[in-house]
């Protein structure tokens, strides 16, 4: 216990990087066989094995794709843990919220106080459920979705949730499939139910079945651009290349900035030959880092019941990439209004002031983040580009070069550097500028760049100008 308070003091950058735990419960295998005899996936008092709970680290796009580590904002259910048992006569989880945030833990006390006023309601016990599954706590939203289901058993989001969170435990495709069949049978023409069909057959080698899955979620939902990438992925490895490489481009088209997207089509153009294509898709594919997730408007309504520190940090980023800048800005405020000492937090909420042209709030958050430790090269790219809209470009420059101190082969603070030395009439610097940065990544808008201006995308000795930087 003393471990978990101390870590609820830790910043939400911090946590975001912690691994997820799926919270204190802890269930106790049966003695039957599944292959003897498979429980109802709903029913908590089956018989049945329950695979060990494997540990898992959570990234930045569950997507949404992807889930958000909450790090330390443990609270901790007293009940013993098996679906059923329970701290209290009417089944309700019992929170310890000591060393938790208060909002976060204003929340789960609310949310428990109206299953208590109404321990017959489907709806309390399903917003208690997606309170503790938004903070992590997903041995009490399992329970709670569970007696929600119970509830209310013609109701799609308790089964759908249900089967969501045993995947983020990492419990086995053999324990979620079935669920997920459940809740479409419930909504079928919900994609994302397929989608989540698809990988779990994809985690078991069941190429066929993954196949089908996410194939039947593009009938319902033909723009799902992650259904398009997994799909060409699956048939890629059944050697379907050409029908892989159809799909591999629509999800191109449809998500522009998944990098997994041209990394995957690269390949595709290897095995067909067309090595210049796969050459193309891989230096656009440096510079996307980030692999979008289905769009799931029932999971997303859960992530956006999340309160704490480092749920709003990560929330902030997401916004921020996906160019919300104003959500992004009210999400990392809420982040460093709580941890006002993280200069992570106050570098990216510069960041998404930049963006929605807030300069003078941005350059002030920035200074702030600088005087609380050494930030790294984005950052100061970032800071640059805020002086260059500013139209100081003195401060920029030395901002660029900063950046470039720290990482010299930072083909984007090149590029920007080379942007505005040209700006000022210094055209043999910036060549200069443009042509590291086109080395570092020959598909980099830099080498268009210098074909645009008549120079040659290699450097030489005699054009490399003293003093550039990286070397400063």
């Amino acid at each position: 216990m003393t471990r978990r308070r101390k870590s609820a003091k830790m910043s939400p950058a911090a946590e975001a990087r912690r691994p997820s735990r799926e919270g204190d419960l802890k269930r106790k295998p049966d003695d039957e066989s599944r292959r003897t005899s498979r429980p109802d996936p709903l029913d908590p008092t089956a018989k049945g094995k329950h695979p060990r709970r494997r540990y898992q680290a959570l990234t930045l796009v569950l997507i949404s794709g992807l889930a958000v580590a909450a790090g330390a904002y443990w609270i901790r259910a007293t009940g013993k843990g098996a679906p059923g048992e329970t701290a209290d006569g009417n089944g309700i989880p019992i929170l310890d919220s000591r060393g938790v945030e208060p909002k976060v833990a204003g929340l789960l006390q609310d949310a428990r106080s109206k299953v208590v006023a109404r321990p017959n309601s489907a709806r309390a016990w399903m917003h208690f459920g997606q309170a503790c599954d938004a903070h992590h706590l997903y041995d009490c939203a399992e329970r709670c979705y569970r007696r929600a289901k119970e509830l209310s058993p013609d109701d799609f989001e308790p089964v759908y949730l249900l089967a969501t969170i045993l995947d983020l435990q990492g419990r086995s495709p053999d324990e979620t499939i079935p669920v997920y069949q459940s809740a479409a049978r419930l909504a079928p023409r919900y994609a994302p139910i397929y989608f989540r069909i698809g990988e779990a057959h994809s985690k078991t080698g069941n190429l066929h079945a993954a196949r089908d899955a996410y194939r039947s979620a593009l009938e319902r939902n033909p723009n799902l651009a992650v259904a398009h990438r997994n799909l060409g992925q699956i048939l890629l490895r059944m050697d379907e290349t050409d029908s892989a490489l159809q799909h591999l481009q629509q999800a191109a088209t449809l998500s522009p900035g998944d990098g997994a997207v041209l990394a995957t089509l690269a390949q595709t153009y290897r095995r067909l030959g067309r090595f210049e294509q796969a050459d193309a898709a891989v230096g656009r594919a440096r510079l996307l880092t980030e692999t979008h997730g289905v769009h799931d408007p029932v999971r997303n309504k859960v992530l956006a019941m999340g309160v704490s520190a480092a749920l709003a940090f990560e929330r902030g980023k997401r916004l921020l990439k996906t160019g919300n800048f104003a959500d992004a800005i009210a999400n990392l405020t809420v982040a460093a209004d709580i941890h006002p000492d993280d200069p992570e937090v106050h570098s990216a909420l510069a960041t998404a002031l930049v963006q929605h042209r807030e300069i003078e709030a941005g350059l002030a958050r920035f200074a702030r983040a600088a005087a609380l430790a050494p930030l790294p090269a984005r950052a100061h790219l970032n800071w640059g580009n805020a002086l260059t809209l500013q139209g100081d470009s003195g401060g920029a420059q030395d901002h660029y070069r900063k950046a470039l101190k720290i990482d010299p082969a930072y083909a984007q603070a090149h590029y920007n550097l080379g942007l505005l030395l040209e700006s000022l009439g210094r055209r043999e610097e910036a060549i200069s500028h443009y042509q590291q940065a086109a080395s570092s990544n020959p598909s980099h808008p830099a080498a268009q760049r210098l074909r645009e201006i008549g120079a040659p995308t290699e450097s030489t000795d005699e054009r490399q100008p003293k003093g550039t930087p990286g070397g400063e």
